[in-house]
């Protein structure tokens, strides 16, 4: 039965079983190749394994086929950067987005201008403002801590301050309704590490990964790692972030990957770190060599070693 098996596929997934998801997502799909949502779900679970011209593919024929969604034009930007930092591609992506979905994907926009490091063209996109409606609160915040992030960026410590503010206001009064909440708990730690607020942000940060460890959702706790990481740079601990990446570099997940690594501004405080660039060497990379925003379309995909001893 093919629901069945589709339902088992999607368990494997979570419990990290991707290789044995992706042949059973392929062959519901085979049985059921009219279905957009369907192919949007095999697509990005062959880039969970990192398997991206087969996910792009894929994410071509979700929007053949449902043209008028969002999801799987970000997603098919997603997978051109993870795969070899392909920014133009991920922008061609995005443009095609339907007119009436673009303000659904403006946090996508948003990151496309972060990594080519268009900061004002990122808050532009983002369009955040901490006098805007609060009617939506986790939306509120997690624009607040990509904003955020943005002034940090520039140098404007005053703004983002003020941001990372108005994110832990929400939050705080969000996290206690939902204690247990691993989002919520996530994102206040980056809350408080925007703000200076280091033991208070750590201690969040592995609140946030015994919520939702790997081990127990292997498609969410990607999500959360990310975030621990980029937490863990903002104060300082850089060999803790280094400990997420280099994990998050050996289990499946389209959450991140070296190309994209080395494109986001966000790791830059690592870039001269030892470890930071043993773990380059060891993906086939020069440490040394400047990232750039597109990288040649004949490139070989970068997740695998340039030697891998035959």
């Amino acid at each position: 039965d093919l629901s069945i098996l589709r339902a088992s596929a999607f368990i494997r997934r979570r419990r990290g079983q991707v290789e044995r998801a992706v042949v059973d997502l392929q062959r519901v799909f085979d049985q059921s190749p009219r279905e957009p949502d369907l192919a949007v779900e095999l697509a990005w679970t062959y880039a969970t394994l990192r398997r991206y011209e087969e996910a792009i593919s894929y994410y071509d024929r979700a929007i053949a086929l449902e043209p008028g969604q969002y999801h799987a034009y970000w997603w098919k930007a997603e997978a051109h950067i993870l795969w070899r930092g392909d920014t133009a591609s991920a922008r061609t992506a995005l443009d095609d987005i339907p007119k009436q979905k673009k303000e659904d994907a403006r946090n996508c926009f948003w990151e496309l201008e972060l990594l080519e490091r268009n900061y004002q063209t990122a808050l532009d996109r983002l369009g955040f403002s901490t006098s805007e409606s609060r009617t939506n609160p986790r939306e509120f915040s997690n624009r607040a801590l990509n904003a955020g992030a943005t002034y940090h960026l520039v140098d404007d410590n005053a703004e983002a301050h003020v941001v990372f503010e108005a994110a832990c206001e929400i939050l705080e009064i969000l996290r206690q309704e939902q204690p247990d909440d691993a989002v919520l708990t996530g994102r206040l730690a980056m809350a408080y590490a925007g703000l200076g607020r280091k033991e208070e942000a750590i201690r969040m940060a592995k609140k946030s990964e015994e919520l939702l460890p790997i081990s127990k959702d292997a498609v969410v706790g990607p999500v959360r790692a990310v975030e621990l990481a980029h937490t863990y740079v903002m104060v300082d601990e850089y060999d803790a972030a280094l400990d997420q990446i280099d994990y998050l570099l050996s289990i499946p997940t389209d959450r991140i990957s070296i190309p994209k690594l080395r494109l986001d501004p966000r790791w830059d405080p690592l870039r001269d770190h030892p470890r930071y660039k043993a773990l380059l060497r060891r993906h086939g990379f020069d440490p040394d060599s400047k990232p750039q925003a597109t990288e040649p379309r004949d490139a070989k995909p970068h997740d695998e070693p340039a030697d891998s001893g035959g």
